[in-house]
């Protein structure tokens, strides 16, 4: 399969060689970076990025600072209809610090009639997130997104190709996107094993996270593992009946074998449903949301119904946004839930949770961004006595960031 998703990639790439335009490879508008300090107050138990039971990116009653995030950011022009786009970031809480989260070209045809197509073909996240509409992936309104989107960030990532179109008929806005992509086949061990979390990290591709099940169990989750040459899909339909109100859904599936394995790896057949809306309240106050629906699991069938590890889960937010001018202010609720239906687990993964989050984002000049957040969580998941601590766990985290361009 990787033949193939090469072969699909330089065909893509061949547009180029025909095309007409000026190119622009590396210059001060194709080559940007970036760096991320953080100032953070936590409390609750250790984050689960460094063996812990907590749900959110810092924990463990500790007030610090962290250089959160660095990263460089090319967007070469290849000619007037192709552009590239790759991110190299640095992030050390995974297990390779520094690494490509995406990379792709991108095909913009100019527009001869109604239709408009595009597509890209490489390494790139699925359009669900409606809370990353920064270059680096990165979110517009707060520190971190919500529990869909910071699953996305950490499993929903793949090697592929994606086309799209819009038209608008009477008055109508309508849009459909297509995607096929590999190394998807292990999404499905964070949000089984460890349950929802809330975190603004993004996966590099080809690297790994450190999790644990419980006490003394130090595991790794790789998400973009290809194990059975399958490829997955995903299929999105955009509507906006009219202005100030967009509305989306997409289905997404990695088609994983459940009897494949590599080492430790497992396939994870993973399948998800998300519907997102924005609304426009006003000039500048909206609301977003999202709520996204799945299953995955692993293993044979041990039961009617229930393969060895087996679970759905489930999660929706609701947030307002305000803007004044250089200032967004960010007010989202989250609520979150895994149910365990596995045939083989001696113990229950399920949980049950909720959040908070509040923020302020100042964008000042030469391309600095402020931001404030404060974000509660409150899950309940019985797996926790493994630990020694009750089902229960409540958790606040306090964080102050600078982002600096450049």
């Amino acid at each position: 399969m990787r033949a193939r998703l090469l072969s699909v990639c330089a065909c893509f790439a061949g547009f180029s060689s025909a095309a007409n335009g000026q190119s622009d490879l590396f210059s001060a508008e194709t080559v940007s970076g970036y760096f991320d300090i953080r100032l953070y107050a936590a409390n609750g138990e250790e984050s689960w990025t460094n063996h812990g039971a907590g749900k959110a990116r810092y924990g463990g009653e500790q007030v610090g600072i962290d250089l959160a995030e660095a990263g460089l950011v090319w967007t070469p022009r290849i000619s007037w209809t192709i552009e590239g786009y790759a991110h190299l970031q640095f992030n050390d809480d995974q297990d390779t610090s520094v690494g490509v989260t995406e990379a792709f070209l991108s095909y913009t045809p100019v527009p001869r009639s109604e239709w408009r197509w595009s597509g890209r073909a490489g390494i790139f996240y699925p359009p669900v997130s409606l809370e990353h509409e920064e270059g680096a992936w990165a979110t517009v309104f707060s520190l971190t997104p919500s529990a869909i989107n910071s699953w996305i960030g950490e499993e929903i990532k793949g090697a592929g190709v994606e086309a799209s179109v819009q038209r608008e008929i009477s008055g109508h806005q309508f849009g459909l996107t297509g995607g096929a992509f590999g190394y998807n086949d292990t999404t499905g061990v964070l949000i089984s094993y460890r349950g929802w979390a809330l975190h603004d990290l993004k996966t590099a591709h080809g690297s790994a996270f450190p999790h644990t099940v419980y006490p003394g169990h130090n595991a790794v989750a790789e998400p973009f593992e290809e194990l059975d040459s399958t490829l997955g899909y995903y299929a999105r339909a955009d509507w906006s009946p009219m202005p100030g109100l967009k509305l989306n859904t997409i289905v997404w599936d990695n088609r994983a074998d459940p009897l494949s394995r590599d080492g430790h790896n497992r396939g994870w057949p993973t399948r998800f449903v998300n519907v997102g809306a924005e609304i426009e309240l006003r000039e500048g106050l909206k609301l977003l949301s999202q709520t996204l629906i799945g299953t995955t699991g692993s293993g044979p069938v041990l039961q009617v119904g229930r393969r060895e590890f087996d679970f759905s889960y489930y999660a929706t937010y609701a947030m307002v946004v305000s803007e004044h001018g250089d200032h967004i202010f960010a007010a989202r609720g989250d609520v979150f839930d895994v149910d365990d239906r596995s045939a083989a687990l001696a113990h229950d993964f399920g949980e049950r949770g909720w959040s908070a989050m509040a923020s302020w984002r100042w964008a000042r000049e030469s391309h600095q961004t402020l931001t404030a957040e404060l974000l509660h969580m409150d899950s309940d998941r019985a797996l926790r006595s493994r630990w020694g601590i009750g089902s229960n766990h409540s958790q606040s985290l306090f964080q102050l960031a600078v982002r600096q361009g450049f």
